[in-house]
């Protein structure tokens, strides 16, 4: 059976886990938590941008569309 390669970092978490101290496992923890939130943070900002993206050519493409006025 192969193991998948979250597989395999979750045994070495268990393992240093089991000789680690309290605090190390809490900064460990502390420090995944913050980088699901960048992750959270950095998915939203591309959404935003990508929607901005679209409208932006939307605009851009109304106004160069709009007849010569004399």
């Amino acid at each position: 059976m192969t193991l998948s390669g979250r597989q395999i970092a979750m045994a070495r978490l268990l393992e240093i886990c089991k000789r680690s101290k309290l605090s190390d496992i809490d900064r460990a923890s502390m420090f995944l938590e913050g980088a699901e939130d960048v992750r959270k943070g950095n998915r939203s900002n591309r959404t935003s941008s990508r929607a901005a993206q679209a409208t932006g050519s939307k605009r851009k493409a109304a106004k160069l569309d709009k007849p010569m006025g004399w």
